[in-house]
């Protein structure tokens, strides 16, 4: 497990996505910058340009786990 979060650390660090088939994609998304407010002092902030990792489920991913859901739920309200 190691081995593969390394590997996926330097491939995002480089640039570069990975593709698991039939569970998703990993990539990093480029965030322009942004205003925003401290909730605790209503003062505006802003927040530079930045770029983030990001996952995107594959669609099998979504669909197993929403069934899966829907499953676990249904039995939850028999009870």
């Amino acid at each position: 497990m190691n081995g593969f979060i390394t590997t996926l650390i330097e491939a995002l660090n480089e640039g570069d996505g990975i593709e698991l088939r039939g569970f998703g994609s990993f990539r990093v998304q480029h965030r322009k910058a942004r205003k925003a407010r401290n909730p605790q002092t209503n003062e505006e902030v802003r927040i530079g340009p930045r770029y983030v990792p990001v996952f995107r489920p594959s669609k099998e991913l979504r669909r197993m786990v929403d069934t899966s859901m829907k499953a676990l739920n249904t039995r939850e309200k028999e009870k």
